[in-house]
């Protein structure tokens, strides 16, 4: 009986290790003396197994090495693994390993790669697919594929392919290679029939359908239409009715032109062809001829007439190929009248090419006037030009891009996927970038837009129009596969008006205007009236160029003034009749640094006088100081003022209806209350004067009711001690008055303070250049 080794549940995780220890130590010797097994979890393992592990609850851990160990464990000269040797790797493809010897091998991973069928693999009603795909090859029970479709295919149709079909061979297009589709059958190697490409030569190829190899009439090539009797996939049923067919001895026979006798063939201007039958007494229009060879012009042409114009403007075609129509002028100031017109076309006109292929070279260089498509650069020309411009290379540089185009005089497109229209416009290494107008020279702007004359833009994305502009940014683009085009380092920049210059290595400038300059700061607006020349010699100018002073900053500049509207009506209707009710906004006036509010009275309704006094009561609960905002700066960017919750609470409401809000302050309700205030206090001095004028006159006549008689009756002493009494009392009073108009004083002071930080806070630092 063999040796069993139990071990219920290992309780004690503690006795694991030296109770392994024994096991391992044990195993061996029972199994060299009897054979026998180990179980663990079970007292009865099973004797075909040198180890059971029975657990409901846990698994078997085995040795976990990373690729690296796994790596250092195989290059071992010590210990290196053997063959059945299992590891579980925990990285670079996490999973259960095995060494069958020579190499580590992944238990449980099956990518289909390296397995060989030893029976027949049955898809079933399923579809085979690839990366995913819905759509895929089904075969069915017969052996019918379809490709492209899960439709059962019919019994007549063995392949059944929805969508298209490409036949290729690793060829490529060597002289005698090509494809073919061919129809199988009894006898096909003595009778073929299918259709092929055949390249006879190197990059040449032809389509030949092949019916039979020797001259049977009954071999031919037949277009026709049958009746819907026939099935779909299978022989036609039905009557068929030839309308066309090539012999396999080149006969051709239409059959909408059977009839009697010898026939005349005619073409009717829709291009229907026709057969009559000949009369005998026709002329030679060269309509009943057949060419057996090619047609050498040798030198000469095709004309319309005998007189020395129609020669001159016939058709040649040269031994390379060209196709002229015309000729030289006999003189200069003649008009020849040659050309091609086509007339009525109901039909595209389409020339094909393959960029790449054909001569650097174009057929036409020079100066002169032409229309070209230049099939090597996929480029075209129309226009004219006075130098070399349009040739393959002008001033030792490229002067056709790839996929470009230029219209008019003296255009130069030179980059890939440019264009240029007007005159004399200049496009060198400025890929993508599209320009308009005269004399622009364009150097390194990328997929742009130019519009205008003598402009000059350099970046990524700019946009420039008007006249003498100028952008300079960034040059630096990463490809994004994401995006699927060009990434610039910096966003783009845009200049627009006359003299304008938006420029920064790290773009985002934007100029509009006359002479408008960013002088160099990034995230800069500058936008410039035409005062300069309005208003003085258009030499000043330069001088009076508008410039940024600092980065992400705007400058403007508007000698008129400014006005901005937050209201839908932007005028007084002098009718009256506008639906669009009364202007609102604030204005900047010309020459002002401040701004003007609309305070009409003729625009005003619903007025509800104030009471200063109460005014006053409030401002005197106001929380009134100097403060900074959240994030600036403690030492530099300090204010002073009224909290817009407390400046709310106290005049939020007028009876009528809500002004303001909780979390800012209108400018002109600022002043509004400023002034009611200003005038309760202004008020309250004028009583206390008129208080004091009151009391300077009682005094007055109080010393003319005394008079000497009523001095005599006081005593020296007593006199003093009245008119002292008297006089401490106006004293008092001035005091008051005084104290009243300092206080007055301070609120002004107050106001021109409020006044003076609102203005310094719109305001910003000087810039650190």
């Amino acid at each position: 009986m063999p040796y069993c080794y139990y071990f219920p549940a290992l309780r004690y995780r503690g006795l694991l290790a030296p109770l392994t220890a024994l096991l391992l130590a044990a195993a061996p010797l029972a199994a060299q003396a009897q054979s026998g097994s180990v179980g663990i979890g079970t007292t009865a393992p099973n004797a075909s197994a040198a180890l059971e592990i029975r657990s409901t609850s846990q698994g078997l851990l085995l040795p976990r090495l990373t690729l690296a160990q796994r790596d250092a464990l195989t290059a071992s000269t010590t210990a290196p693994p053997v063959a059945g040797l299992v590891i579980y790797q925990s990285d670079n493809t996490p999973g259960l390993y095995a060494y069958d010897g020579t190499a580590w091998v992944r238990l449980g991973g099956d990518n289909l790669g390296n397995h060989m069928a030893t029976q027949n693999l049955d898809l079933a009603d399923k579809t085979l697919v690839g990366n995913g795909g819905t759509d895929g090859l089904t075969i069915a029970a017969n052996g019918n594929v379809g490709l492209g479709t899960t439709t059962a295919q019919p019994a007549t149709q063995r392949l059944d392919v929805r969508g298209n079909v490409r036949l290729g061979d690793n060829g490529g297009q060597a002289a005698g290679t090509g494809q073919a589709i061919e129809w199988v059958g009894p006898g096909v190697s003595s009778d073929p029939v299918g259709i092929y490409r055949h390249n006879p030569a190197v990059d040449q190829s032809e389509l030949r359908v092949v019916v039979g190899d020797v001259g049977d009439p009954s071999d031919k090539f037949v277009v026709g239409r049958m009746p819907s009797t026939s099935s779909e996939g299978g022989l036609p049923t039905g009557t068929f009715t030839p309308a066309f067919s090539v012999g396999a001895d080149g006969t051709v026979n239409v059959n909408g032109l059977a009839g009697t006798g010898t026939r005349l063939l005619a073409a009717d201007p829709d291009g229907n062809l026709t057969a009559t039958a000949t009369t005998g007494t026709e002329g030679d229009n060269l309509g009943d001829h057949v060419a057996t060879q090619n047609i050498n012009l040798n030198g000469n042409k095709l004309v319309g007439g005998t007189t020395d114009r129609a020669i001159r403007g016939g058709l040649a075609l040269n031994g390379n190929g060209l196709l002229t129509v015309g000729a030289a002028r006999v003189h200069t100031d003649s008009t020849t009248r040659y050309g091609v017109r086509l007339l009525n076309m109901d039909q595209d006109v389409v020339i094909t090419s393959d960029q790449g292929k054909g001569n650097t070279t174009p057929a036409v260089t020079g100066a002169g006037d032409r229309l070209m498509w230049l099939s090597y650069y996929s480029a075209f020309r129309a226009g004219g030009v006075t130098d070399d411009r349009w040739n393959q290379t002008a001033n030792s540089v490229s002067a056709i891009g790839q996929y470009s185009a230029a219209f008019g005089l003296d255009n130069q497109a030179s980059s890939l996927y440019s264009s240029a229209f007007g005159w004399n416009n200049l496009l060198r290494n400025s890929e993508g970038t599209m320009v308009m107008g005269n004399n622009n020279n364009i150097v390194q702007s990328f997929y742009g837009m130019v519009m205008g004359g003598r402009n000059s833009p350099k970046g990524w994305y700019n946009f420039v129009g008007g006249y003498q502009n100028k952008i300079r940014g960034s040059t630096l683009a990463n490809y994004s596969p994401t995006v699927g085009g060009f990434v610039p380092d910096w966003p783009p920049s845009f200049s627009f008006g006359q003299g304008c210059y938006s420029r920064s290595s790290r773009g985002n400038t934007y100029t509009m205007g006359y002479y408008a300059r960013t002088g160099g700061f990034y995230g800069s607006f500058v936008f410039a009236d035409m005062s300069p020349i309005n208003d003085g010699s258009p030499i000043d100018r330069m001088q009076d160029s508008v410039y940024s002073t600092r980065t992400n900053q705007m400058t403007m500049r508007f000698a008129g003034g400014y006005r901005f509207f937050t209201t839908v009506a932007t005028r007084t209707d002098p009718s009256g009749l506008s639906a669009l009710g009364t202007p609102i906004g604030a204005e900047l006036t010309p020459g002002s640094n401040s701004w003007t509010f609309m305070s009409d009275s003729t625009k005003k309704e619903r007025r509800v006088l104030a009471d200063g006094n109460l005014f006053l009561a409030r401002i005197n609960r106001m929380r009134l100081g100097s403060w900074n905002y959240i994030g600036q700066s403690a030492d530099t960017m300090r204010h002073y003022g009224p909290m817009a919750q407390d400046f709310f609470a106290a005049f939020g409401h007028d009876g009528v209806g809500r002004s303001g809000n909780k979390i800012s302050i209108n400018q002109a309700d600022f002043d509004g209350v400023n002034l009611i205030a200003i005038q309760a206090l202004y008020r309250r001095v004028l009583l206390l004067e008129a208080e004091n004028a009151q009391q300077q006159l009682l005094l007055l006549q109080l010393q003319a009711a005394a008079g000497p008689a009523a001095g005599a009756s006081l005593t020296p002493a007593a006199e003093v001690a009245e008119l002292r009494r008297q006089q401490a009392a106006l004293q008092a009073r001035a005091a008051q008055a005084d104290a009243d108009h300092a206080s007055l004083l301070t609120l002004q002071a107050q106001v021109a303070r409020l006044l003076g930080a609102d203005a310094q806070a719109r305001q910003e630092p000087a810039p650190a250049r």
